[in-house]
């Protein structure tokens, strides 16, 4: 974590001090582990830019920062875009100078990418400066500074910001929206102020809307975001995930490629890309795509069941089991315990297969193992209902997608 604080260090060696850090915060955060986090936030430089240009009251500034400190813990907040069963990994250095690590999450709500901003302090201590979510569209910072100067509206009559001004506008455009009036809400939306609309989660809402709309409404909102912001990949990955929701390949693999081109190779994509490719019936550019991804991340098992799953429906059983055993390596796991699926029946009645089992037999009653997990889901689900309904919402607190 401290690293050697003297003028001589090259570049190369603080992209390599960099880098540690970034490896250890990513198992921190794979491990649930906030407290690191918290213990190498940069606290001070956090409060200093909220704060920054804001002319508010000493009493409300310096309340601010005493609240801040006991209330918000980035730690939480940043492993809440995690969900129950996301996972972080780090890919490279975006920067040295200055220091910018970009991170993947895939959780439930899809592939998102955050930017990890960096400082090192006098005592040569690498700290966290501020992180910025690509699908949420802002900086932390930025989300914290838009409420501070939300709540010091309403605290001091004569102050004046083009967000707190424009709150009651985006309010009525919400209340348009959920009442059923999407193509009203969408045209308001447009008419703000551009001092407003270069607000990115505003810009959110917009391409939100303008799927709701149709084609025609969702090409207008990306003009309009790319006219304000041409480089930023929030749009790309916006559409990406419309794309999939709309079952339009050509979209996908659009904004897959510009998304590539803005950020970087990722072999989290390049999987993407190979599912789409699979529908299109075009085998070899897939596999090519997942046995590159495998060979650059054989720890994610995210990619082993893809490639298994084009392997089988294309009928290639002998190679499918190749890479059971390849799976089986590296997780200590038996793939034929999971891989429980009725259009396989052809690849169960294989001899590649049994030959498999009879070397690795299945754990007894796996479709009762998994029957008793469902069970235990629901259970849980009637339980949380149950707790919301009394009253008393027990559900987590965290970053909202």
């Amino acid at each position: 974590m401290t690293a050697c604080n003297t003028a001589s260090t090259s570049s190369s060696e603080a992209a390599e001090e960099y880098e540690v850090f970034c490896l250890l915060l990513e198992e921190a955060i794979n491990d649930k582990n906030s407290d690191f986090v918290d213990t190498v936030y940069d606290f001070d430089h956090l409060v200093a830019h909220v704060t920054d240009g804001i002319d508010a009251p000493e009493y409300y500034e310096e309340g601010f920062k005493e609240g801040f400190r006991k209330s918000y813990t980035p730690g939480l907040i940043l492993l809440s875009t995690m969900g129950e069963t996301g996972y972080y990994k780090f890919l490279r250095m975006k920067s040295v100078d200055p220091p910018v690590g970009l991170f993947r999450l895939v959780s439930e709500q899809g592939v998102n990418y955050h930017e990890i901003h960096m400082n090192k302090k006098e005592d040569g201590e690498i700290m966290i400066e501020d992180f910025y979510s690509y699908l949420e569209a802002e900086l932390f910072s930025q989300g914290i500074k838009r409420l501070y100067i939300i709540n010091l509206s309403q605290e001091v009559k004569d102050f004046s910001h083009p967000i707190a001004d424009a709150l009651p506008i985006i309010n009525d455009i919400a209340m348009l929206a959920d009442g059923g009036k999407p193509d009203e809400a969408f045209t308001k939306l447009r008419k703000l102020p551009k001092s407003v609309l270069e607000q990115k989660i505003v810009m959110l809402i917009l391409l939100s809307l303008g799927q709701d709309l149709g084609k025609d409404s969702l090409a207008v909102a990306e003009q309009t975001f790319r006219n304000i912001y041409p480089n930023d990949p929030l749009v790309d990955l916006k559409l990406m995930e419309f794309g999939f929701k709309n079952g339009d390949t050509t979209k996908i693999l659009q904004s897959i490629n510009k998304i590539q081109a803005n950020i970087g190779e990722d072999h989290y994509l390049q999987m993407l890309k190979a599912t789409v490719l699979k529908n299109m019936d075009k085998l070899p550019e897939a596999k090519s795509l997942l046995f590159a991804a495998l060979e650059s991340e054989p720890e994610n098992d995210e990619y082993y069941w893809v490639l298994l799953d084009l392997l089988i429906t294309n009928k290639e059983y002998d190679t499918a089991i190749v890479w059971f055993q390849k799976l089986y390596n590296q997780f200590e796991e038996n793939p034929a315990d999971y891989l429980i699926y009725d259009g396989y029946k052809d690849f169960y009645a294989s001899a590649p297969y049994k030959d498999w089992i009879a070397k690795y037999p299945l754990r007894a009653n796996p479709n009762l193992e998994i029957d008793s997990l469902l069970k235990e889901m629901e259970k849980l689900q009637q339980q949380q209902q149950h707790h919301q309904h009394d009253g008393h919402d027990h559900s987590g607190h965290g970053h909202a997608h």
